[in-house]
């Protein structure tokens, strides 16, 4: 028999002790350093299309091969795999988010109406970096936000804003190519 709400005794739900369990959401998105490698790779796919569509006789003594071309490719794949990182962001509490302000506030250069407010929240959100390596760190700064933006420009900072809003204003679902048949009380299968 299944059991119902109305089945459970009502001192056998300890919230203060599932209050003291919960943790905000967290997010996360991938960061490339490497984008300027994306360049040399369509310069390369191009090259590949033309070689390719080359009878090998019909080619030069300088004309590079499809497989030199796709082995070319490999290499600035790996590289710029290499230079992924993973950030996971949290909810920031409201108390963090007046922190951020306040912290952006008394950062603010000489003579400029505001620090970056952004860079500020996302530091205080960041939990952890991860590299492909294996490398992890459990905090960014807002200037390491900064730098990261100057270096790398806002399309990689807004992921950033992204996951942090997603993580402080979508419900915490985790979603999948889930098997129904492997997942006993699924669709009330058990």
């Amino acid at each position: 028999m299944t059991s119902t709400p109305d089945d459970l005794a009502p001192d056998s739900f300890d919230l203060d002790g599932w209050i003291n369990g919960s943790k905000p959401t967290v997010r996360s998105c991938e960061i490339v350093g490497r984008g300027d490698l994306v360049a040399q790779a369509e310069d390369l796919l191009r090259r590949y299309e033309r070689a390719k569509n080359t009878p090998a006789d019909d080619r030069g003594l300088n004309d590079d091969s499809p497989d030199a071309l796709l082995s070319a490719l490999e290499v600035l794949e790996e590289q710029m795999s290499a230079s992924r990182t993973t950030w996971h962001l949290r909810a920031l509490l409201p108390d963090e988010v007046d922190d951020a302000a306040k912290a952006a506030e008394a950062a603010k250069p000489d003579g400029q109406e505001a620090a970056d407010l952004t860079a500020f929240q996302l530091a205080a959100a960041v939990v952890r970096v991860e590299q492909p390596n294996g490398s992890v760190i459990h905090s960014a700064t807002a200037a390491q936000i900064i730098a990261l933006r100057e270096r790398l420009g806002d399309l990689q900072i807004m992921r950033l804003v992204q996951a942090l809003n997603r993580a402080m204003s979508e419900d915490p679902m985790i979603s999948g190519p889930f098997s129904q048949t492997s997942s006993p009380g699924r669709d009330g299968l058990a």
